[in-house]
């Protein structure tokens, strides 16, 4: 399957390390580089939690405090982190659609997180 090529948005109030950080998985996304790009996503989310001072912990309990801090409760996040894991610890992807898939989570914690001005200024 075809991917779209993707362009990063403008997003106000993100640090500019991880502003910087999303604009290079956009691009390893676009090169179809799908190791990178899970690995980013798994950095991204990380990064996130860091900024939003959510402790030092096993990324899974991080992401569910994040999720609690958006008011979700899809669970998703954990979905996206297992897969991340299995990309970053084993080199490993199960599915062709995973780097679509936790990219666009990623992003999706990444814009509502500056849209809620959740990010230390």
């Amino acid at each position: 399957m075809d991917r779209i090529t993707r362009q990063p948005e403008e997003l106000e109030g993100v640090p500019l390390v991880l502003s910087q950080l999303y604009q290079e998985i956009i691009k390893a996304y676009n090169a179809k580089l799908d190791l990178l790009v899970l690995a980013g996503s798994r950095m991204m989310l990380e990064g996130i939690c860091e900024a939003l001072d959510i402790p030092d912990m096993v990324l899974a309990e991080r992401l569910k405090l994040l999720e609690s801090r958006l008011d979700s409760k899809s669970g998703h996040l954990a979905t996206v982190a297992k897969i991340c894991n299995l990309a970053v610890h084993e080199r490993r992807i199960e599915d062709s659609d995973d780097a679509d898939l936790c990219l666009g989570w990623a992003e999706v914690t990444l814009k509502r997180v500056a849209i809620r001005r959740l990010f230390r200024q």
